[in-house]
């Protein structure tokens, strides 16, 4: 698993890509718009994207800078919790806050901190896959 806190540029375009690993994304500040095959959705702040693995999608960064914390989720992880395959996102409430605590935690390493990242992303990825 992979914890980073990421800035891009204002007005930035980034053309269509995938990731190797599955990902959450929670905007802290700034907006963007992206395309998933024929979808378009726009993320702004305490909005909270989930990336299945492999997606292609391209992205637009509105005119402030933005800046995102994504969490990387390794193959092992996937396959254990069987966390869904489709591209949601969530604009605040429940997935904004446990975003926002697991983001405390990355900036607050104690020895319980591993178990609080787990618990966190379970309860994250029980939204993410939970029917609307």
């Amino acid at each position: 698993m992979l914890m980073i806190d990421t800035a891009y540029q204002a007005g930035s375009y980034i053309p269509q890509h995938a990731h190797e690993a599955a990902y959450f994304c929670w905007i802290r500040r700034g907006r963007y718009r992206e395309e998933i095959g024929n979808r378009k959705r726009e993320c702004r702040p305490q909005t909270v994207a989930f990336h299945p693995q492999g997606e292609e999608h391209m992205q637009w960064i509105d005119s402030v800078d933005l800046v995102s914390f994504n969490v990387e989720l390794n193959d092992e992880w996937l396959r254990r919790t069987q966390l869904c395959h489709e591209a949601r996102s969530f604009d605040g409430g429940p997935a904004s806050e446990i975003a926002g605590r697991l983001f405390e935690e990355f900036h607050c390493f104690d020895y319980t901190t591993g178990i609080v990242i787990e618990s966190l992303l379970l309860e994250l990825a029980v939204l993410t896959c939970r029917p609307s």
